[in-house]
């Protein structure tokens, strides 16, 4: 069984070999905390082993990006289970669900997925109630929203921010 640090460790290594269904249901799940990019090939796939060492090399570089490979004759389920029908095939993923792939061997597309959803936005605070939260509900929700709360103490001062961004109900 895989555990949490081992995969860690492991992610310091370059690509991740994915060696079971359970190791791929486990990096699904740490693909909640990162953009997690497969690489669907298979030994027999001639684009496959030319693009390898340049998707190694992207892996070195986005450090941010867990890249996984997955050889489609050892683990057809997974394959299956994603819809591969040509090799390769890189998928991303977040929180277990695909949100961009790239087929064939197109190293400056797979560059590109990586671009667009390796980091992702923060969520939007939900409105709250101004005239029941407390301040440290006031600061809490002006900073997830990103706002600049330095110099900003009394609670009246944090409800006149809140408003200005769209904070309050």
């Amino acid at each position: 069984r895989l555990l949490c640090w081992e995969l860690a460790r492991r992610e310091t290594m370059g690509v991740v070999q994915v060696k079971s269904e359970e190791e791929w249901r486990t990096i699904m799940k740490a693909s909640a905390e990162k953009l997690v990019v497969a690489d669907f090939y298979a030994t027999w796939c001639g684009p496959c082993r030319v693009v390898a060492p340049k998707i190694e090399e992207l892996s070195a570089h986005e450090t941010e990006v867990l890249f996984v490979k997955v050889d489609v004759d050892q683990l057809g389920s997974v394959a299956q289970e994603n819809g591969i029908t040509a090799m390769p095939t890189f998928i991303a993923f977040r929180d277990g669900n695909s949100v961009g792939s790239v087929r064939g061997a197109n190293v400056r597309a797979v560059e590109e997925l990586v671009s667009e959803h390796k980091f992702v936005a923060a969520k939007a605070p939900e409105p709250i109630d101004g005239k029941t939260a407390t301040g440290g509900q006031l600061l809490a929700v002006l900073r997830q929203a990103g706002v600049d709360t330095r110099g900003y103490l009394e609670k009246h001062e944090l409800l006149e921010l809140a408003s200005q961004h769209g904070l309050l109900l």
